[in-house]
């Protein structure tokens, strides 16, 4: 077929046999090998085609058994039917940051038990290892008791900084375990970077909408944000990032998520992030890459750090509070040839983190026990953000938009015009439901008739029924 790939070609003609039935559910496709002989092509090509029927939820694959057909209700749906949401124009001025009262009166209300956290930005405590990993937390504590009455005063526990290392391959990344610093989660990380690169009213690029805890840490270090535009589903926008870096404003550095930013779920192609770290460098400006999304895409393969493309000049920030504990606060950075200033301010600042964690989560990476963890976890997600997508397609008014993200537990919805989220999230808090505002993700007042919801949670009637209340009162306006 002209205009694709060998490998599309293949994945193509596996997606017109389940479709037509030919293939069935649950029945065990062609081996890796068998197909190559049969299409002429070599194994790494049928590979690439069975990872994109991966990615649609066409096939599973498992392990020393091969590839299944999967029933159609995991297969992927084009934005469960709706219209994808939109980029949103911006003006890209510096503006002072002030969002921390409206974060405070809108989303802490999700800590109280008896609301339904859809505006959380934590998954449901049951997708997490709880149970092995304080298996392994007691073990390391038994293991070494007098241990434990010391500071880690390196830079964090030698074991786990080896274990970090490792999944960073997985990124891309050729860090060695020297370069990597334990900190206290990811919010520290960002903090140190954003403290190593700025002081109070410089001006840093950042993505929009964009995490409010980066907009939140900007307002303490009393810095100003130059908002670049983002596709809900292609991120940053690199005409309008170059338009700003050519301009006479001194940008410090840009901060964004390049795999799964929170709130859209956006993911920038791979050749995006090359152009993107060669403006950057062009230009002399770093970037800091908020990462702790990086492991939950649904692809078999995890995408690419931004970092892999240009390992000096981007400072790294990972974390396991999304992925595997966020009650142990284990982040890292990574920062390139900032190390040195990064590691100064860490050491006079943080002294140590927790080393009972460090050495709990060390033990359980390196028993080999992430793998399978990770792999139960995609598929709640994304089953859960199938069902979720699909629920609102069902009860939302015409004018409803959605993304459709690659991975993570996140969906961003874009709302009728008359419809402001904010007065939304406030009369749904009345109904023990939260919903996160558009407005606490940019500085400008962006994103009044946006929301961001949790697609994290275990589905069920009071989940199902509370996005039906969502509905009807999107509906009043």
């Amino acid at each position: 077929m002209p205009g694709k790939t060998k490998y599309e070609e293949i994945a193509g003609k596996v997606a017109a046999l389940i479709n037509s039935g030919v293939l069935q559910v649950e029945q065990r496709i062609p081996s890796l090998r068998a197909m190559s002989n049969q299409s002429g092509t070599s194994v790494m090509t049928v590979m690439q085609a069975y990872r994109l029927l991966e990615d649609q939820g066409m096939i599973e694959s498992r392990p020393q058994s091969g590839y299944y057909v999967r029933h159609d209700y995991y297969r992927q749906r084009p934005a469960a039917f709706m219209p994808e949401a939109q980029i949103q124009p911006l003006k890209t001025e510096a503006e002072e940051v002030r969002i921390s009262s409206i974060i405070e009166k809108l989303v802490k209300p999700v800590d109280y038990e008896h609301i339904i956290p859809l505006g959380s930005g934590l998954q449901d405590s049951s997708f997490y290892p709880s149970e092995q990993l304080s298996i392994h937390l007691s073990r390391v504590i038994r293991s070494d008791p007098a241990g434990l009455n010391c500071y880690c005063f390196e830079a964090g526990h030698e074991a786990l900084r080896w274990e970090l290392a490792r999944r960073m391959i997985e990124a891309g990344c050729n860090t060695s375990p020297e370069e990597i610093i334990v900190s206290v989660g990811a919010s520290q990380a960002l903090y140190i970077s954003l403290k190593t690169l700025t002081k109070p009213g410089d001006a840093i690029a950042v993505e929009s909408p964009g995490y409010y805890g980066f907009y939140a840490l900007m307002e303490r270090l009393q810095l100003r944000a130059v908002e670049i535009p983002c596709d809900p589903q292609t991120g940053l926008s690199l005409s309008a990032l170059e338009t700003v870096l050519q301009r006479d404003e001194d940008i410090r550095c840009v901060l964004l998520s390049a795999n799964l930013s929170n709130p859209t779920g956006a993911s920038m192609p791979e050749h995006s992030k090359q152009i993107m770290a060669d403006l950057c460098k062009k230009h002399r400006v770093p970037i800091i890459e908020d990462d702790v999304y990086g492991e939950l895409a649904f692809a078999l393969l995890r995408p690419r750090a931004l970092k892999s493309y240009d390992p000096e000049n981007i400072i790294y920030v990972g974390s396991m509070s999304k992925t595997l504990a966020p009650g142990y606060r284990i982040g890292w950075i990574a920062a390139g040839k900032y190390q040195q200033q990064v590691l100064d301010y860490y050491r006079c600042t943080v002294m140590s983190a927790t080393l009972p964690t460090q050495m709990a989560v060390a033990s359980f990476l390196k028993s080999g026990g992430m793998a399978h963890h990770l792999r139960r976890m995609h598929k709640a997600h994304r089953e859960n953000m199938l069902n979720l997508q699909n629920k609102i397609a069902a009860s939302f008014p015409n004018g409803t938009r959605i993304s459709n993200p690659l991975g993570g537990y996140f969906i961003w919805v874009e709302l009728p015009e008359p419809v402001d989220s904010v007065i939304l999230a406030e009369r749904l808090l009345k109904q023990n439901i939260s919903i996160a505002p558009g407005i606490i993700f940019s500085v400008g007042g962006h994103y009044r008739n946006f929301m961001r919801l949790n697609c994290a949670l275990q589905w069920g009637p009071r989940l199902e029924s509370a996005i039906e209340a969502i509905a009807a009162e999107v509906k009043r306006f």
